[in-house]
């Protein structure tokens, strides 16, 4: 599973590997413990977010219409925050990471 961009799948950081590792979760997060998965992902330019996304599973499409309608052209990398969501607490914390795309 990955974090698809609209021109190529987003290597590594946002990897199926990495939405359940240390970097999103922290280190002392425990495993998930609810009983479906869903996420956010805000897409952010210049500290405000411009679009959220959000996915049932640990992928996500952020295609390139998304990305022109939002930057007005494409970017060579994307300032993005994740967080799971819960049903009994909503949104957990974020993690704010920046992918190179291309």
């Amino acid at each position: 599973d990955n974090l698809v961009h609209g021109r190529s799948p987003v290597f590594e950081p946002l990897t199926a590997s990495f939405w359940h590792s240390d970097a999103v979760r922290g280190p002392s997060t425990p495993t998930l413990s609810e009983d479906a998965e869903a996420y956010e992902v805000d897409v952010v330019n210049n500290g405000g977010i411009v679009r959220t996304l959000s996915s049932p599973q640990p992928s996500i499409l952020y295609a390139n219409a998304q990305e022109l309608a939002d930057f007005g052209s494409l970017q060579s990398t994307l300032s993005v925050r994740v967080a799971q969501l819960s049903a009994a607490a909503g949104r957990g914390f974020e993690r704010h990471v920046v992918i190179g795309v291309g």
